[in-house]
């Protein structure tokens, strides 16, 4: 069975015990809304935003809904997902093998993926061009330098036309 697809049926048991939760975390730390917006099911975000799940809870990970939807590129789900008031510039918590994305919003996971209309997207929700990753390190401590959205720009297809949108916005 489809778990995404069961919670529009029947909430999960609530882990704490007594009754149940629409606020369900899945074994691996990731939370129900986040499990949707993985898998693109819109109609389900919407249900869980409706049953009161925050578009910017973060799961176990340290992603918030907005930026796996930028990873996943799934655009309809990020205009939704700011449409319900998610942050367009939280920055990821760094947790675990995540540790290199260590402080990027979803603009940097749009600006590195070469995701023209979603960068479009987030920049014109307000997304900050200016932002700069901090110096970090790789998972393995290998070092990482400050970082700037040209920074993230990678040689994929739209390369081009993402770096004339930030340099529109003054970058």
């Amino acid at each position: 069975g489809d778990v995404v697809g069961a919670l529009r049926d029947r909430p999960l048991p609530d882990p704490r015990g007594g009754g149940h939760s629409l606020h369900p975390r899945i074994s691996d730390g990731r939370k129900a809304l986040n499990l949707a917006v993985t898998h693109g099911r819109l109609e389900v975000a919407a249900y869980l935003i409706e049953a009161g799940n925050s578009p910017d809870e973060r799961c176990g990970n340290g992603f918030t809904p907005l930026m796996v939807a930028a990873l996943e590129n799934h655009y309809d789900l990020a205009d939704f997902l700011i449409k319900q008031g998610a942050d367009v510039n939280a920055t990821h918590l760094g947790v675990g093998n995540y540790i290199a994305m260590r402080d990027w919003t979803p603009l940097c996971f749009a600006v590195s993926a070469g995701l023209v209309r979603l960068t479009r997207l987030l920049l014109n929700a307000g997304a900050d061009v200016h932002y700069r990753v901090p110096a970090g390190q790789m998972w393995d401590g290998t070092p990482l330098p400050e970082r700037g959205m040209a920074d993230l720009i990678s040689n994929r297809r739209g390369k081009e036309s993402i770096l004339k949108m930030l340099q529109e916005r003054g970058l």
